[in-house]
């Protein structure tokens, strides 16, 4: 099939066009991470005796922190199947066309393989590259609430405090259920296999 078909090029804008949709909610979760830890780290900042104010304030923070798990898990549900394709495909796909850009011989037709394979590359990195921030900046919720000076506030607000931070302790992962966690390892994980591939086909096309 050649590759500026119109049916190959609606299927590689629907998988764009979700994987854009999907870093856009990935952004939008590392900005609200990003949030919840500044006012963490700002929750006791008052030295006097605040307690009504500190209250408000873990209270608020200990159902931001909620919403936000809650909030994630759902929207890495709903994309299940992006996230396989990525795991389980990709790898072959990048293989298939570096094999075709090294025989093709028609100029044209290798800059478009080559721009379909940068394609590809570049949504897998940029799913990669954000589930690894949302990896990392929900477990640096429990730095942000160990940074804080938390030994300000009364024993009757630091059980909300050290619940906070146990809940850190199980970071927010972007997987293709269950299978494997999109991440920068993920990302180098895939390009070795299409690497791997691509070699395979060289082989066994001699």
């Amino acid at each position: 099939m050649a590759i500026n078909t119109p049916s190959w090029i609606m299927i590689v804008a629907v998988i764009m066009s979700i994987t854009l949709l999907l870093v856009g909610f990935l952004i939008h979760i590392n900005a609200q991470l990003q949030y919840l830890q500044s006012n963490i780290l700002h929750m006791f900042d008052d030295t006097h005796n605040y307690l009504n104010i500190w209250e408000s304030r873990v209270r608020f923070c200990t159902k931001y922190h909620i919403e936000i798990i809650r909030y994630t898990r759902e929207v890495f549900g709903h994309f299940d199947l992006l996230l396989i394709v990525h795991v389980s495909l990709t790898s072959v796909i990048m293989g298939v066309l570096c094999f075709q850009m090294v025989f093709e011989e028609n100029i044209s037709d290798k800059l478009r393989y080559f721009l379909h394979l940068g394609g590809w590359v570049a949504m897998l990195f940029l799913t990669c590259y954000y589930g690894q921030l949302i990896l990392t900046q929900s477990e640096l919720i429990g730095n942000a609430v160990y940074n804080s000076k938390w030994y300000n506030c009364p024993s009757s607000l630091q059980k909300s405090v050290l619940l906070m931070i146990l809940r850190s302790q199980r970071p927010l992962k972007l997987s293709a259920a269950s299978i494997s966690t999109l991440s920068l390892q993920t990302f180098l994980s895939i390009i070795k296999a299409a690497y791997s591939f691509f070699t395979l086909l060289l082989t066994m096309s001699k």
